[in-house]
């Protein structure tokens, strides 16, 4: 390297992220039947709190496109990742009716780890730890749920506290299932749509209360004005 020749700056893995992840989900049924009408899972009882999904996140060992060279890390090694370093992993899918998203250690979603951020539209999970198998659970608030009869096909890996991967391809082996059901058999089943928010209203004896207290402001303002 010559003296006005400066090193070249570029990312740990060129056309690689680093990482790969296996991702697995689960068959899970909407019970329309009194008295859960579609705000529960159905089991024995009826549960709010499902497992949706497993994923476990390691290593690449070898590249993407050829599966023949192996992935080395920054300073030349074969490529590690910290058992310290986490992922966060994003669903996109219907999540009409849940309160709560949240990853575990095991599959019937009783050792919570972290929870994650839920929208209409996707579930994002952080700290999801490397090496492992982790499940994704999701509560639901009470109110009706959204079913996901074609499952989870689209899951994002992103690294968390980690710098040593930029993402991870996911090797979606079964995108799962939600759907409605009698019980534990599929059918067809039209929610009523998600309409906008009620403005509160004042009862009749809301208003007369209201009345009352403007009228009792009205006295207290001409009782505080000095006398001409």
């Amino acid at each position: 390297m010559g003296p006005t020749d400066r090193p070249l700056s570029f990312k740990a893995f060129a056309s690689d992220l680093g990482a790969t992840a296996v991702f697995v989900g689960a068959i899970q049924f909407i019970d329309i039947d009194p008295p859960s009408k579609a705000t529960e899972f159905s089991g024995s009882p009826d549960t709010r709190t499902i497992v949706l999904s497993a994923i476990a996140i390691s290593k690449q060992i070898r590249d993407a496109a050829t599966d023949t060279v192996n992935i080395l890390s920054p300073n030349g090694s074969a490529n590690d990742l910290s058992n310290s370093d986490t992922a966060t992993v994003v669903l996109a899918g219907n999540f009409r009716g849940i309160g709560r998203a949240f990853s575990s250690t095991v599959s019937n979603c009783t050792s919570s780890i972290a929870d994650g951020r839920v929208s209409l539209g996707s579930i994002s999970i952080p700290n999801v730890a490397l090496n492992q198998e982790v499940f994704f659970c999701l509560t639901g608030s009470g109110a009706i749920l959204g079913d996901n009869p074609n499952g989870f096909s689209k899951v994002t890996v992103k690294p968390g506290t980690s710098t040593d991967f930029l993402g991870a391809p996911v090797n979606n082996e079964f995108p799962g299932q939600i759907c409605y059901a009698h019980g534990f058999t599929c059918t067809a089943f039209t929610p009523p749509p998600l309409g906008p928010v009620a403005t509160p209203t004042l009862s009749g004896w809301g208003m007369i209360g209201l009345a009352g207290i403007i009228l009792l402001l009205g006295v207290w303002k001409l009782n505080a004005r000095p006398a001409l």
